[in-house]
């Protein structure tokens, strides 16, 4: 499945607050529960598929992605240069802020919370694609690099070539 994101969702819209301050989320993103996320995302995918004409099933894929509320892997490529960026995870939640804002978010497994690429460095991925491979266990990012993508300071996180 592809899902390409109309210009005008690469902005962030409604912002809100966060519940949880032990671990917060970014500014606007909301807590919320698994069902939550899941019944919004298959809202957002839905009203992205009839703009696209894509006619897949998000409820059946988002089931498939993300049951029992799992981390699936999200391999983020630049839409320029087709150079792989970065490895990162999402939750149903991340996912949805990803589709609600047009940027790419994540969930940190050592932080144990949600993030906004680029939320402190500025460092922004804007969504151009998004593809599950072919057993929807994995997402690719195809993104528009801000700055760059790895903490380091280097344009990709996969510079420590082995052979």
């Amino acid at each position: 499945m592809t899902i390409t994101l109309p210009p005008m969702w690469h902005s962030i819209e409604n912002k809100l607050m966060p519940v949880n301050t032990k671990n917060p989320a970014p500014e606007h993103c909301a807590q919320m529960t698994f069902d939550e996320a899941f019944q919004l995302s298959a809202s957002l995918m839905t009203k992205l598929e009839s703009e696209t004409g894509d006619n897949s099933d998000a409820k059946t894929l988002l089931n498939t992605m993300f049951s029992g509320d799992r981390l699936i892997p999200v391999i983020v490529q630049d839409a320029t240069t087709g150079m792989n960026l970065m490895l990162a995870y999402s939750n149903i939640q991340s996912f949805y802020y990803t589709l609600k804002t047009g940027l790419a978010h994540y969930y940190s497994r050592s932080r144990d919370k949600l993030w906004m690429k680029g939320e402190t460095s500025g460092h922004i991925q804007r969504i151009c694609g998004i593809f599950s491979d072919c057993d929807s266990d994995t997402l690719l990012f195809v993104v528009e690099q801000t700055g760059v993508a790895c903490h380091t300071g280097r344009s990709s996180c996969f510079f420590n070539r082995i052979i």
